[in-house]
C-alpha cells in the first residue's frame, strides 16, 4: 500500500514512515508546495501544522479533492472544531497529532477500497466474448 504524506516536518515524515512500515504500507513524502496526483496512491495523509498560513486554504481544498480519489486523513493541532467536524462528516480521518491509530484507520480505509475494486484478471472469458461479439462488420 502506498501513502502520499504531505508534510514539511522531517520528524513527522520519519515517524510516519516508521509507523506505516509495521502496517505493511510505504510513505512517500511531499512538501506542501508540491503538486501531486493522489490517484497514484492508495491513501493520502496531510500534516496541516507544517503548512504556511497563506497556503492553508489551498491545502484544505486539496484534502477535499484527494478524498474523492483515495481515503484521506489529516492531523494538526491548529484544526478548529468546525474543520475537524467537516472533515469527519466528509469521510476524512482526523486527529490532532500523527499517531498509530490515525495511520491504522487510514490503512484500513485504503484496504477496504482496494478490496472493492476487482482485479484486472477478474474478467471472465464470457466478458471478452461479449465484447468481441458486439462488433459488427461495416457494410
Amino acid at each position: 500500500m502506498r501513502i502520499a504524506y504531505i508534510a514539511a516536518d522531517e520528524v513527522n515524515a520519519a515517524l510516519a514512515a516508521e509507523m506505516s512500515e509495521s502496517l505493511g504500507a510505504s510513505v512517500t513524502v511531499f512538501h506542501p508546495e508540491e503538486s501531486i496526483s493522489h490517484s497514484w496512491y492508495d491513501a493520502a495523509l496531510f500534516d496541516l501544522d507544517s503548512v504556511a498560513p497563506e497556503r492553508r486554504s489551498a491545502l484544505l481544498k486539496e484534502v477535499r479533492s484527494a478524498r474523492r480519489t483515495c481515503p484521506s486523513a489529516v492531523h494538526g493541532y491548529s484544526l478548529t472544531e468546525d474543520e475537524a467536524g467537516e472533515f469527519a462528516r466528509g469521510g476524512v480521518a482526523v486527529a490532532q497529532r500523527l499517531d498509530p491509530g490515525l495511520l491504522r484507520t487510514l490503512c484500513s480505509a485504503a484496504r477496504r477500497e482496494l478490496v472493492s475494486v476487482p482485479p484486472d484478471d477478474a474478467l471472465s472469458d464470457l466478458t471478452w466474448i461479449n465484447l468481441a461479439g458486439s462488433q459488427r462488420p461495416h457494410r
